[in-house]
């Protein structure tokens, strides 16, 4: 299970044991649910389009570079920076309680409730690197086993 807060909303995906996802929004119009059930890439996208414009009738924005946001990591709600965005995918930065920070792509909409990929300073993919440093300018990170990273275009 993945959670998020954005706005007023909390956004929440399950993932069952047969590889469906349930999503739910929590919000000031109360509960709704979505589930993707067994569906081909096509029906998955229409339900996707569905479920975001949704969100967007229901005051929750998609995330932009320089917004805050939550992610869920390691069994809590840890504070996340969004360093760029791509079409519908956002790069986020988010602080553990010691201090090291980690990257993670997110989609716009869902943020964390969403599928998404963690990624390592060293390995973060050259694209989000020049997104990072065209949207947010000059840029450090706090690795845990690295130390302070300067994320910088190969």
């Amino acid at each position: 299970m993945t959670a998020t807060r954005i706005g007023k909303c909390l956004l929440v995906t399950k993932q069952e044991d047969n590889g469906n996802y349930t999503h739910t929004m929590t919000g000031p119009t109360g509960e709704h649910t979505i589930s993707t059930g067994s569906m081909g890439k096509k029906a998955y996208a229409r339900v996707t389009a569905h479920w975001e414009g949704f969100l967007a009738n229901n005051g929750v924005q998609p995330l932009e570079c320089q917004d805050l946001t939550e992610v869920e990591a390691n069994q809590g709600m840890r504070p996340a920076d969004v360093l760029a965005v791509m079409g519908e995918e956002c790069i986020v930065e988010y602080q553990m309680p010691a201090g090291t920070t980690a990257l993670r792509i997110l989609r716009t909409y869902q943020g964390d409730a969403g599928p998404y990929r963690s990624v390592s300073y060293t390995a973060c993919p050259n694209k989000w690197r020049k997104a990072i440093l065209k949207q947010s300018g000059a840029w450090a990170g706090a690795s845990q086993s690295s130390g302070d990273i300067l994320l910088e275009v190969d």
